[in-house]
């Protein structure tokens, strides 16, 4: 049994009944369930532009640490292209006869003992040609070292056995190396070789 203890106006007041009919309920249901849909195809959608920013990111990144790879093998490959081309004129000089070994001993007598040989390399662009950088040690005046380059410089081109495979020699460089009291004259030479030997 139920005592209700409000008075007769106020019960009514508080009870107002709502009624939504059963199509307004599907269209409710109907309008929420797009909604939830529409969220999560979002979601997923804006998860998945994400993950693909990230992904070209590194890929950008990627792309960045790998193009000074990707010059350095082209200045690479523009230096074999070079190397081979040298290579062939080189081979070329090289079969004309001349026999180095031999060719070497002579210059190396022909080499005062004041004058050390540091480096012996060819060079060439249509020709190969002998090119010898020599060190001379400390002498007492630069006037006399000086002489005793030009000695050997006239000792080279004087032997005729040496030289008759060349048809000339060209100083390209004379630097002193060192302080006032000790010093080395540095001094790097060309001779070329005939071409048609």
């Amino acid at each position: 049994m139920r005592v209700n203890l409000l008075p007769h106006k106020t019960k009514s007041e508080n009870r107002i009944t709502f009624q939504v009919s059963a199509h307004l309920r599907g269209l409710i249901r109907g309008f929420a369930f797009f909604w939830i849909i529409a969220f999560l195809f979002l979601s997923f959608l804006g998860f998945r532009i994400g993950s693909m920013r990230r992904a070209l990111a590194r890929i950008a990144t990627d792309w960045n640490n790998t193009e000074p790879l990707i010059k350095e093998r082209d200045a690479l490959a523009k230096r074999k292209q070079e190397l081979d081309a040298f290579s062939a004129v080189l081979e070329k000089d090289l079969k004309k006869g001349v026999v180095w070994s031999k060719k070497l001993a002579a210059f190396s007598s022909l080499v005062p003992k004041e004058i050390w040989l540091t480096e012996i390399s060819f060079w060439g662009q249509d020709q190969a040609s002998l090119a010898v950088t020599a060190s001379a040690s400390y002498l007492n005046t630069d006037d006399e070292l000086l002489a005793k380059i030009n000695n050997f410089i006239e000792r080279i081109q004087g032997d005729n056995d040496f030289f008759r495979d060349f048809q000339g020699l060209q100083l390209l460089e004379i630097n002193k190396v060192g302080s006032r009291e000790d010093h080395v004259m540095v001094f790097k030479f060309r001779i070329f070789l005939r071409p048609n030997i």
